[in-house]
């Protein structure tokens, strides 16, 4: 070895380090370091990191230092003293669940150990409603069949346009429960793994009226799981299934639910791909609905076929009020089916045309059969941009006018 080392002699009795050279260049890497901790006779003290190898961040010495030091080195601040009153939620005991949520407003504490400078309202010492809100029920609801606790900042925040659960622990039964309660799961990209488990636990709510599923990249298979869930829940009243990815089979599976069950008042089904027989289940069923009153269906491909059911449909439904066939490539062929459904329909005050392949002797064509109608609901005629000639023009004053034959 060199001269420029660290020799230790380790006896029995007597143990004593030497070190050859004194002047050792601590740059080269060389280290001094304690007997005691070579020893094992080291000592933990306050705040010595030289002799404290093991912390290595400053986190862990303040909390060592925190675990050695004396209870007098501890400051106690002011104390608050908490009472637990009546609590906004009772301590239930339902199926194995035992809930127990606590509200703050009702704590006791002691006004002289709170600083000077805290913004304190003796008015909001009064009675607070304990009426609990639509949302907060399903939610506590949606936790007890879950089995799961209710989070106590969920009930008071679920009624506002925002609700914060960072670093709440919630867990995927207590994220499902809080999703039953918000219903609006529009763009999360659940697919068939995410939805199936929240249409199952939905009908058992019997609170749910309205559920937006829309984005959630829902295919032809799960239109089964939207059939079950509307036979089911029976006091479903909106239902949003926008920009998903349904075609033939899903239109025929939700086709047959909304004309078998009399339950959905708002069906929203734009942009999807409802085309040939998904289309045509589609406008049969509204056709043998008699609670839906505004349906949406812009940005499919109804077409022909789908155009003419659709006309078929407006002669038998009674309830229709808004109907949105925008962007659904209908073109003239199904204009005379369309206008023949709307004799008998004296309920449809809304229809919405634009973006399809009509011409402006298409356009005509509309004008001319609404003004030669007895009777018409219709008040908003949407075309769009489409053109329109001088003559249609004409036809279309007569029409604001309410000049029909």
């Amino acid at each position: 070895m060199s001269d420029s080392h660290l020799t230790i002699n380790n006896r029995s009795e007597n143990r004593q380090t030497a070190i050859s050279d004194p002047s050792i260049d601590v740059s080269k890497g060389v280290m001094f370091l304690p007997w005691a901790l070579l020893t094992g006779d080291f000592k933990m003290e306050e705040w010595c990191p030289v002799r404290r190898p093991v912390a290595k961040t400053a986190y862990e010495i303040a909390t060592r230092f925190r675990r050695y030091s004396t209870r007098e080195q501890i400051t106690a601040s002011a104390h608050v003293r908490r009472r637990q009153k009546q609590t906004r939620f009772n301590v239930t005991k339902q199926q194995g669940l035992v809930g127990s949520v606590v509200s703050t407003e009702h704590l006791e504490y002691d006004k002289d150990a709170i600083p000077d400078d805290f913004d304190y309202d003796e008015e909001d010492e009064g009675e607070r409603s304990t009426e609990l809100t639509n949302s907060q029920n399903i939610y506590l609801q949606a936790c007890k069949m879950m089995n799961v606790l209710p989070n106590s900042i969920i009930i008071r925040n679920i009624c506002l346009t925002t609700v914060d659960v960072r670093n709440q622990l919630m867990g995927s039964q207590g994220v499902r429960a809080l999703c039953i309660a918000l219903m609006n799961l529009a763009n999360n990209n659940l697919g068939r793994k995410g939805v199936s488990p929240i249409a199952k636990a939905i009908p058992e709510l019997d609170v749910v009226t309205s559920l937006n599923l829309s984005g959630n990249n829902l295919k032809e298979n799960d239109g089964v799981i939207i059939r079950n869930l509307i036979e089911e829940c029976r006091l479903l009243r909106v239902l949003n299934l926008s920009h998903n990815c349904f075609r033939e089979t899903g239109g025929v599976e939700i086709g047959d639910a909304i004309g078998g069950y009399d339950s959905i008042e708002v069906l929203d089904l734009s942009w999807n791909h409802l085309r040939r027989n998904g289309a045509v289940a589609i406008a049969r069923g509204i056709g043998n609905s008699n609670s839906l009153r505004e349906v949406n269906l812009s940005w499919n491909g109804f077409h022909v076929d789908g155009g003419k059911e659709m006309g078929k449909a407006l002669d038998k439904c009674s309830s229709l009020q808004v109907l949105d066939l925008s962007g659904n490539r209908i073109e003239e062929s199904c204009l005379g089916d369309l206008m023949h459904g709307l004799k008998n329909n004296s309920t449809l005050n809304v229809l919405k045309l634009a973006h399809n392949p009509i011409t402006t002797k298409g356009v005509h064509f509309l004008l001319q059969s609404l003004c030669n109608l007895s009777s018409t609901g219709i008040t908003e005629l949407d075309l769009g941009e489409l053109s329109v000639e001088e003559q249609s023009l004409e036809l279309l004053i007569v029409l604001t006018r309410g000049e029909t034959s």
